[in-house]
């Protein structure tokens, strides 16, 4: 994953483009919301790519039942 100081962009809901220059912290959380894992990586990519390392890691660490996502998570890939 890449991991450098770099340019995100994504559309809000009203559908205007919003940018911001740096990384993006990547959170597994378990229910009651303690953080389990994370991962830093670059701002420009996309959310979907840090789900499934950020899931493997978490099944080093605790017993996994299931996964609860936002959209920005979706992809073909993990369909």
């Amino acid at each position: 994953l890449p991991t450098i100081c770099d340019r995100g962009t994504k559309c809000n809901a009203q559908g205007y483009k919003t940018s911001w220059n740096g990384y993006k912290l990547h959170i597994d959380t378990a229910d009651c919301g303690v953080p389990i894992a994370a991962l830093l990586c670059s701002a420009s990519m996309h959310d979907s790519r840090a789900a499934v390392p950020l899931s493997h890691i978490t099944k080093q660490r605790v017993t996994n039942l299931y996964d609860v996502m936002d959209a920005a998570y979706c992809s073909k890939e993990l369909h």
